[in-house]
């Protein structure tokens, strides 16, 4: 196997990221891939990752009561930094 090409999907980045997902065997079986192939992504992958933990974050901030504010909405005057 060594010498041959693996490409990970959002699913299988998504726990390297911290993401819990369900996926059978992944903590015991991903390091042994990353002995035996190459490992690559696509780097859309990584962008759709980053809308998947904005999602989730947002949810959790509603759960809890906050609201998201879209800055760009504000006036400039309003916005420090």
């Amino acid at each position: 196997m060594v010498g041959e090409d693996l490409l990970l999907d959002t699913t299988y980045l998504l726990p390297i990221l911290g993401i819990r997902m369900s996926l059978k065997g992944f903590s015991e079986l991903f390091p042994k891939l990353l002995d035996d192939y190459t490992v690559f992504y696509n780097p859309v992958s990584l962008v759709e990752a980053k809308w998947v933990m904005l999602r989730l974050a947002k949810k959790e901030l509603q759960k809890k009561g906050c609201a998201f504010r879209k800055v760009q909405n504000r006036p400039r005057s309003s916005i420090k930094g």
